[in-house]
């Protein structure tokens, strides 16, 4: 798509397909703007190296909509290209931050967004405001974003629960997992399963109750992300099952 061959072979046809409204009196023009939009292309394609086909079927798809907002977009880039985490996220999720931009660079440019990820050197920077997705008056908010969606973007669990509960997966767990949900304060999330299921439950569980008690993976690999998308901090209950022979 954005070979200068083939945006030169745009021009020309678009040329033609105006022809009887002067079309190929404005090839010249067309052509100089197909020049000036490979440039900028192929300047950010050796910028960064995390391009590929998903980005550029984004752009394809909002060609338009890209020119409009791209002196920003460099901008954004290069704020924090020294910032590896929120840039994979960016390309990651391109098409969302391109219909979306003047939220995410609003947050992404915002001192919180520095203070909480970028000079902590957070591993999974959230897209999107926490604090402003746990508001429901907002436009775009935790209840209209897919957990799906919110998992690829590192969106920090909505944050109406109150306690964290690291899940052991032994029997007293078990019981204790059944306790929360006869008193309709469970996740509905088993902790044994894999840590992105674990979220996905939660973050639905979250959005549609208030009493909740968010439960927390008890044997996941290091670095694991979702440890990292629990946005409230307070002591984790950690249950602990002994068993006695006899």
């Amino acid at each position: 798509y954005f070979h200068l061959s083939y945006m030169l072979g745009e021009a020309l046809i678009k040329a033609d397909q105006d022809k009887f409204i002067g079309g190929y009196f404005n090839l010249n023009k067309y052509i100089k703007k197909a020049k000036k939009e490979f440039k900028l292309f192929q300047d950010i394609f050796k910028e960064f190296d995390q391009i590929n086909s998903n980005i550029i079927k984004a752009i394809v798809n909002n060609k338009q909509l890209f020119f409009k907002e791209l002196p920003r977009i460099k901008n954004l880039l290069n704020i924090h290209k020294d910032y590896k985490p929120i840039i994979e996220n960016i390309f990651h999720n391109f098409d969302y931050v391109t219909k979306n931009f003047n939220l995410i660079e609003e947050w992404l440019l915002s001192n919180d967004f520095n203070e909480k990820y970028k000079k902590e050197n957070h591993p999974y920077p959230s897209l999107l405001d926490p604090k402003k997705l746990n508001d429901e008056k907002e436009k775009i908010n935790y209840t209209n974003i897919p957990a799906e969606l919110a998992w690829e973007m590192n969106l920090p669990l909505p944050d109406n629960y109150e306690m964290m509960w690291l899940w052991v997966a032994c029997s007293g767990t078990v019981a204790m997992y059944t306790f929360f949900s006869f008193m309709q304060i469970g996740s509905q999330a088993f902790g044994c399963d894999m840590e992105e299921k674990v979220y996905k439950d939660s973050y639905n569980y979250l959005i549609e109750n208030n009493i909740n008690v968010s439960i927390v993976p008890g044997v996941v690999m290091n670095n694991s992300k979702i440890y990292y998308l629990f946005q409230k901090k307070f002591l984790c209950c950690i249950f602990v099952e002994i068993q006695y022979q006899y």
